[in-house]
């Protein structure tokens, strides 16, 4: 589980720890936007909603140690 904190210093590990928290409470924020569009509200600026989900998703994947994902583009199913 600390595999990826491997070589890292108490402070680069506590900045990843403080990145990962925020990153998580921003994907919270945007899921509850895109349950929201799901709902029938229109929220302006959605595809850039989305672009920063998958950016800050694939984020929080390198900082626990994961493979960034690739993202399917409009309409297409990987």
């Amino acid at each position: 589980m600390t595999e990826h904190f491997e070589g890292m210093t108490i402070e680069e590990i506590n900045a990843a720890v403080l990145r990962k928290i925020k990153i998580r409470k921003r994907l919270e924020a945007l899921s509850q936007d895109f349950m929201q569009v799901v709902a029938g509200e229109i929220i302006p600026d959605l595809d850039e909603r989305k672009a920063e989900f998958v950016a800050l998703h694939n984020e929080l994947r390198v900082l626990e140690g994961k493979e960034p994902r690739l993202v399917a583009a409009e309409g297409e199913n990987v």
